[in-house]
């Protein structure tokens, strides 16, 4: 167990819920769903909407690192949809044309994807099945 799990979260789900209270215990919580709780009681805190943004998309650039011939990691569907979400969040911050371009990028590799899988399952049956790539399967043996 470590020290994060035993203390810090718990002393952190514990912080009392009072009108006015600060947003930081949510956010030093470090989960989507608290950091999504932050952006939404404080819609304009640009620490809330920053940490959320890096959240959300720092995942999302970790499935797509190796998009080129490669499969996706997890559902590029669900990505467009967060970015969408995130688009919304991000409409709030001064540094809205900053946020919007990264999301517009991550938004098309998710579509490319989105659109790879339905043609891919429409030539395989729908099986939902993505076969590794033969030179990717060469170099793990």
């Amino acid at each position: 167990m470590n020290l994060h799990s035993a203390i810090v979260e718990p002393t952190l789900n514990d912080w009392p819920e009072e009108p006015g209270t600060s947003i930081d215990h949510l956010l030093w919580l470090g989960r989507d769903m608290s950091m999504g709780l932050a952006v939404q009681k404080q819609p304009r805190n640009e620490k809330a909407i920053a940490r959320y943004f890096s959240r959300i998309t720092c995942r999302i650039r970790m499935n797509q690192h190796e998009t080129d011939n490669y499969a996706y990691d997890g559902d590029p569907g669900q990505d467009k949809n967060l970015l969408g979400h995130l688009k919304d969040v991000c409409a709030q911050s001064i540094r809205k044309l900053d946020y919007e371009k990264e999301i517009a990028l991550l938004t098309e590799i998710a579509e490319e994807w989105v659109q790879r899988r339905k043609k891919r399952n429409n030539n395989a049956g729908n099986t939902g099945y993505t076969p590794m790539p033969a030179d990717r399967q060469a170099r793990r043996a």
